[in-house]
């Protein structure tokens, strides 16, 4: 019993933050995720907020409701930024 406290203990406390830095056409930008929310700031010094971060079950990331109204991210083995109706690709390690 004591075993299954505590891991239930670490399954509720572990948030998953990761920090990518992600190139494309155009500039860069270092995007910050903590548990559903992110942060990007681009290359001109730019903040950008997110408030919706999904993660697929093969790893890959969707951001939006961003605080810059059209702008989105999918980071994954192939990533983009989505810009209204433009996708431009993107390299994010």
């Amino acid at each position: 019993m004591r075993y299954l406290i505590i891991f239930l203990f670490l399954l509720c406390t572990n948030v998953e933050a990761k920090i990518f830095k992600c190139k494309y056409s155009g500039g860069n930008s270092k995007i910050e995720i903590s548990s559903n929310r992110a942060t990007e700031t681009t290359s001109a010094g730019v903040v950008i907020n997110y408030s919706k971060v999904e993660l697929s079950s093969k790893g890959a990331y969707s951001l939006s409701g961003s605080s810059k109204d059209t702008r989105a991210w999918f980071i994954g083995a192939i990533s983009f930024l989505m810009l209204g109706t433009n996708m431009t690709q993107a390299t994010c390690r």
